[in-house]
C-alpha cells in the first residue's frame, strides 16, 4: 500500500545532496576519461576499471553474497542488469561516444536520463510524483540542455553514432538508477557496490573479447587507470548509493545532474572549452535548481514525491 513519506520515515537529511555530491565526482570523469579515450579501447578502459574495482572491494565481498543469497529472483534480475548494462555496457557506450563524435555530444545523455527514471520509478518502484516536481525537472533539463549546447536553438549532432551511443548509456544508467532504489532497500551501500562491480566484470570481459581490444592496458596507463577507478568509480559509487538508499530516484535523477555543471567546469579548465554566456547561465540555472530541490526534498518530501512504503530504506 502506498502512503506519503513523513518524518516519521528513515529519511537520512542530506540524502540527496549526498547523490549530487557522488554525480559531481563523475564529472570528473572527463578530465581523466577524454586523454584515455584516443589512447586505449573503450572497452580495455572499462574492463581494466573493474578488475580494479574488484579487487578494491574485496574486503566486502563476503558479506557482499551472503546478502545476496537472500534476495529473490526479481532482485536477482535487476542486479545483473545493473552490473552488466549499468555498470558495464553504458560506461562503455559513454566511453565510445566521446571517441566517435564530440566532447559534447555525450552530455546530450542527462538530458534524457531523468524522463527514463521518472517512467521507470513510476512503473517498478510506484513512486508518484506531485506537480510541483514537473518545475525541478523542467528547469533541470532547461540548464542541462544550455550547458551542452552553446547555440541552444540551433542543435545538431554531428553524426548519428555518437548520439545512439550517448541514448543507450542514458537508458541503461537511468534504469540503473530506478533498480539501484529497489535494491537498496535489501542491500547495504558497500553491499551493492560490490556486487555491481563483481557482476560487470566478467560483462566487461566479454566486451572487450567481441571488440577484440587489448586486455591489459599498456603500463604508462596504469596510474591513471587507478586513480579513475578509486576516486570517479569507487568512491563516487559508494556515496551514490549511500545517498540513493535514502532518496527517492525521481529526486536523485535530477540530483545526479551534478554531472553535466562539473563536466562544464573541467572543460572549460582542462581543456580549453569555451563557455558562452547561454551555457554559464545554464551552469547556474542548473546548480541552483540541484540545490533548491536537494534542500526541499530534505524539508518537506511529501511535497515532491509519494514513495510505496515497501520501497523505503528503514535501517540507518
Amino acid at each position: 500500500m502506498s502512503h506519503t513519506v513523513s518524518s516519521r520515515t528513515s529519511h537520512r537529511r542530506g540524502a540527496a545532496f549526498i547523490v549530487a555530491a557522488a554525480a559531481a565526482l563523475w564529472g570528473l570523469d572527463a578530465y581523466f576519461r577524454i586523454p584515455f579515450a584516443v589512447e586505449i579501447s573503450a572497452s580495455s578502459l572499462v574492463f581494466g576499471e573493474h578488475v580494479i574495482l574488484v579487487v578494491a572491494t574485496l574486503p566486502w565481498l563476503r558479506g557482499a553474497m551472503r546478502a545476496a543469497r537472500k534476495l529473490d529472483l526479481r532482485s536477482w534480475i535487476y542486479l545483473i542488469f545493473i552490473g552488466a548494462g549499468a555498470s558495464a555496457g553504458a560506461t562503455v557506450l559513454f566511453t565510445k561516444a566521446f571517441t566517435t563524435g564530440d566532447a559534447i555530444t555525450p552530455l546530450m545523455l542527462q538530458k534524457f536520463q531523468p524522463f527514463v527514471v521518472v517512467l521507470g520509478a513510476g512503473i517498478l518502484l510506484r513512486e508518484r510524483i506531485h506537480p510541483r516536481y514537473a518545475f525541478y525537472l523542467v528547469a533541470a533539463i532547461t540548464g542541462a540542455w544550455l550547458i551542452a549546447f552553446a547555440q541552444p536553438f540551433d542543435v545538431a549532432a554531428p553524426t548519428l553514432k555518437p548520439a545512439l551511443y550517448s541514448i543507450a548509456a542514458a537508458t541503461l544508467w537511468a534504469m540503473g538508477t530506478v533498480l539501484g532504489r529497489h535494491l537498496s532497500v535489501h542491500l547495504e551501500f558497500k553491499e551493492l557496490t560490490t556486487l555491481r562491480f563483481l557482476i560487470g566484470l566478467p560483462a566487461a570481459f566479454v566486451i572487450v573479447l567481441f571488440d577484440g581490444a587489448a586486455i591489459v592496458p599498456a603500463s604508462e596507463n596504469i596510474v591513471r587507470l587507478v586513480f579513475l577507478s578509486l576516486i570517479v568509480g569507487l568512491l563516487a559509487m559508494l556515496l551514490y548509493y549511500y545517498g540513493l538508499r535514502r532518496t527517492p530516484a525521481v529526486v536523485a535523477t535530477i540530483a545526479e545532474l551534478t554531472f553535466p555543471v562539473v563536466a562544464a567546469i573541467v572543460g572549460y579548465l582542462k581543456f580549453d572549452a569555451k563557455l558562452d554566456g547561454s551555457q554559464w547561465l545554464g551552469v547556474g540555472v542548473l546548480s541552483a535548481t540541484v540545490l533548491l530541490l536537494s534542500w526541499q526534498s530534505n524539508r518537506h518530501e511529501e511535497q515532491i514525491v509519494d514513495i510505496p512504503e515497501d520501497t523505503i530504506k528503514v535501517s540507518v
